[in-house]
């Protein structure tokens, strides 16, 4: 999970905006030093090459909010270390005569900065230190010791941390102390350390979040919280009672428990996934243990704007009927302007089948979270 922010400062002119350094200006500075005419930038595109100019005049508005898709190049990992970073609270008062009450968001790098003429401002495009971790693996790559048996993936992630400057502040977690026999990611030339991270809250049956510098494995958790206002409330997704571990194309799954009829299963589905791939059976029942039963509310809401909410919190629904749904936060956008709004939604997931024939039972990285479609009846379970 990586935050983003959008931060317009009004009537900047009281702010030396020079000394806010973006990852992008940094990069320009060290282009113009190094080559003038060609320049491999922070691009979806990791072979295409920019001239400075086009790299002036691309739009930040390109990049994707859920998951950026650029690499920063070994070579420029300066381009983060060097970047200004903003702390970011928020403070809300009831009056005029009252203090404010503050919500620390935390530390955030400034990926850019664009003037806005027509309101006399500066935006700031802003990450979380997710950022850092997108960077190859293969470009400076760890030196853990697998050859004593010892590497756990709670070894790995802590190294993973102590390069990137973290707190891992997060040790007990599903798998954590399933041993790593060897380096899985030496010969994957695009995997990222973001990519790897990924595939450890897979494995974990998590997800991973980071607050200023301290990494966090976590898991959907109970806030108490009633929303009931503004909702639009769909179709319940789950609860899950299956998990699959598969390989795709190929269609060589496992899957547990066994017990349940096919008929019944609503699935979670990880594939390709490096760090399990040989071990799949140790690792599927301790992911079993924390989806099992997980359900969720497809669902939208407009409020105010709570500002405290964070990816995976579980809220409780109400409609005008008093009726209660619970459901999980995926999507969280907070707007301040001359007030607070928040809107939040939860997606229904993709779908798709797993072919159970060619599955067995059971007592790369992670594409995406999907549940199984039902094709008997066209019904989806």
């Amino acid at each position: 999970v990586m935050r983003q922010v959008e931060l317009e400062i009004e009537n900047y002119t009281t702010i030396d905006k020079s000394k806010i350094m973006t990852v992008r200006e940094v990069h320009e500075a060290t282009v113009r030093r190094v080559d003038r005419t060609q320049v491999k930038y922070l691009a979806e595109d990791q072979n295409k090459e920019y001239t400075v100019e086009d790299v002036h005049n691309m739009s930040v508005g390109k990049m994707d909010n859920t998951r950026i898709k650029f690499l920063i190049p070994h070579d420029k990992r300066e381009n983060i270390e060097t970047a200004a970073t903003i702390n970011i609270q928020l403070g809300v008062r009831t009056s005029e005569f009252d203090n404010y009450e503050y919500i620390d968001w935390g530390e955030f790098v400034v990926y850019d900065k664009e003037e806005k003429i027509d309101t006399h401002s500066l935006k700031l495009y802003l990450y979380d230190h997710m950022i850092d971790s997108h960077i190859k693996y293969t470009d400076s790559p760890l030196t853990l010791e697998y050859s004593t048996g010892n590497v756990t993936n709670l070894d790995l992630l802590k190294a993973i941390c102590d390069k990137f400057r973290w707190t891992l502040k997060t040790t007990d977690f599903a798998n954590a102390n399933k041993i790593i026999s060897e380096d899985k990611y030496a010969e994957l030339t695009d995997f990222t350390y973001r990519d790897i991270l990924d595939e450890i809250a897979a494995s974990a049956g998590g997800f991973i979040k980071i607050i200023n510098k301290d990494l966090y494995v976590a898991y959907p958790t109970e806030t108490g919280e009633t929303i009931d206002e503004n909702l639009s409330i769909g179709k319940k997704i789950g609860p899950y009672n299956t998990m699959v571990l598969g390989r795709s194309p190929q269609e060589d799954n496992i899957y547990y428990p066994s017990s349940i009829p096919a008929s019944g299963r609503v699935t979670i589905r990880i594939d390709n996934n490096q760090i399990m791939d040989r071990n799949r059976s140790e690792y599927i029942e301790e992911i079993y243990n924390h989806i099992n039963g997980l359900a969720y509310y497809v669902f939208e809401y407009t409020s105010f704007g709570f500002g405290y909410f964070e990816f995976g919190d579980i809220i409780t629904l109400k409609d005008l009927h008093e009726n209660e749904y619970k459901t999980i936060l995926f999507n969280i956008n907070v707007e301040i302007t001359s007030g607070i709004k928040e809107k939040a939604n939860t997606k229904e997931p993709k779908y798709s089948e797993t072919k159970y024939q060619y599955a067995t039972g059971i007592e790369k990285r992670i594409t995406n979270t999907e549940i199984i479609t039902n094709k008997q009846e066209g019904k989806i379970q």
